[in-house]
């Protein structure tokens, strides 16, 4: 079954009733949701109020929630604390992956994500020359950095000649964070069902980072956040400067779509737990060869 996320932006009362979520207002139910359908859920308001019992039945169901902060920014992620019946013995094999394991996943990483970067100039006529020819000088652990060489070639073709990431910034900005967030949040989701500590990353390790592992994981699928912001921008350009709830709900569309993993498409949801399955074999058992999502 094909997972999708729900965004809660309005005030409410959330509980669960025959295992769906339900929310009220004034005492009148004005939604609902099976739980079993769900893997990702948005809150986007101060004003939402949850039972214990709900958010129990979310970790059992293995649904990541996502707390929105007073910028109405993703500030917080609700993961399960359990993944995986086998999570005390990969956790263990995860600490002790060797280096040049650890060296050779972040090369595929980082090379699947160049890759789509260039695929997202193509799709939108743009030239992908520059950023093609970073590919050849990745090297094992991208020791060179070649993927901050690519996106410093890479967000001026694609926004602009004078866009610069900024991720404090408003505008074009906002909606990358925004949409880097929730899938974030869906890759922390993938991480844990596969048994993965989240915390214990490959590449990313600042010791305040709870989900480093997620952080390595996810960039071969930023490219994804940032063609549909490019959508975005062409649906909704009088809101560039403001991250209203309809843009929000647009940028939301990337978690319901497909992506290529070895040879064929798959619903996201299907393809993170797929990728992150093969990452956990690769660093219990190095050897297996890492394959990343495609856009």
């Amino acid at each position: 079954m094909v997972k999708r996320s729900v965004a809660i932006s309005t005030p409410g009362f959330l509980s669960i009733k025959n295992r769906q979520l339900v929310q009220e207002r004034d005492r009148q139910v004005v939604n609902t949701a099976p739980l079993e359908d769900l893997a990702l859920i948005v809150v986007d308001t101060p004003e939402a109020c949850w039972t214990s019992a709900l958010l129990s039945e979310c970790a059992d169901q293995g649904i990541a929630i996502v707390f929105c902060g007073p910028k109405h920014l993703p500030t917080g992620i609700l993961v399960p604390t359990v993944g995986n019946h086998l999570m005390a013995y990969t956790h263990r094999k995860q600490l002790e992956a060797k280096l040049p394991t650890k060296k050779r996943i972040w090369r595929t990483v980082i090379t699947a994500k160049v890759q789509a970067q260039a695929q997202v100039l193509r799709d939108n006529n743009l030239d992908d020359r520059a950023v093609r020819a970073v590919l050849v000088k990745i090297k094992s652990g991208d020791t060179t950095n070649m993927e901050g060489v690519a996106a410093a070639r890479y967000f001026p073709a694609l926004f602009g000649a004078d866009f610069t990431r900024d991720a404090d910034a408003a505008g074009i900005n906002s909606r990358l964070n925004y949409g880097y967030a929730v899938l974030r949040a869906a890759v922390v989701r993938a991480v844990v069902l596969s048994g993965l500590d989240p915390s214990v990353g490959i590449w990313h390790h600042n010791r305040f980072n709870p989900f480093a592992l997620a952080d390595d994981l996810i960039e071969p699928l930023r490219p994804m956040v940032d063609q549909n912001v490019i959508s975005s921008l062409q649906a909704f350009p009088e809101e560039e400067a403001e991250l209203t709830p309809t843009i929000k709900r647009y940028l939301l569309h990337c978690l319901a779509a497909e992506v290529g993993w070895d040879g064929d498409r798959f619903p996201l949801d299907t393809a993170l737990q797929r990728y992150c399955a093969q990452v956990r074999d690769a660093l219990v058992d190095g050897g297996v060869d890492v394959q990343c999502p495609t856009l």
